[in-house]
């Protein structure tokens, strides 16, 4: 494990109890998740905020922009918190271990299906519904992950389980069956 990832989930520990204690957990969580979706959409961001030639009033000034009337104030103190620590940069990874530590919490499971493109109301149903197959819990919330290299199909992931319904998964097995029976002709 990465040093700042056990910092990162450190501080999601920490958030969850505090918002716990408040009986927030939900509203943070709700935060944590835009925090995520925000930075995965937003790659200036993220650069802008790891890096160490910005002041870190610039950086309060940005993030306080972004995220004032979206979040919480149990958020925007911990947005605080880091930026007086020098941690800003790990917000991201914060807030995803957040919403892990709050999922597991609630007994809900994320199973994430690659597609080649964005799934639609039907895929995700299947994918849904095989996920709760695989997993046997019926308390599941799909993420999607797009991967053209995947070509068609998709893979789903619960846990440690995966089923590889892809395309290009597919071509593999069939050049390797293809390649064995040539080698084995020829011998």
């Amino acid at each position: 494990m990465r040093k700042n990832t056990k910092a990162s989930l450190r501080y999601a520990k920490a958030l969850f109890d505090f918002s716990k204690e408040q009986s927030n957990e939900k509203r943070v969580n709700e935060d944590m998740l835009l925090v995520s979706k925000t930075f995965d959409e937003s790659s200036e961001l993220s650069f802008f905020l790891t890096d160490h030639t910005q002041k870190n009033n610039a950086k309060l000034k940005v993030v306080k922009a972004v995220f004032e009337e979206k979040i919480s104030n149990i958020s925007q103190k911990l947005i605080e918190l880091l930026i007086a620590n020098k941690r800003i940069g790990l917000l991201k990874e914060i807030a995803d271990s957040f919403c892990l530590i709050f999922d597991k919490a609630n007994g809900i499971e994320v199973a994430t299906v690659t597609t080649a493109v964005p799934i639609n109301d039907t895929i995700g149903s299947l994918a849904l519904i095989k996920a709760k197959e695989i997993s046997g819990n019926n308390n599941i919330i799909i993420n999607n992950i797009v991967d053209p290299s995947i070509i068609g199909g998709f893979i789903l992931r619960v846990g440690d389980i995966q089923y590889n319904d892809g395309i290009s998964n597919k071509l593999s097995l069939l050049k390797r069956t293809f390649d064995n029976s040539i080698f084995e002709s020829k011998f």
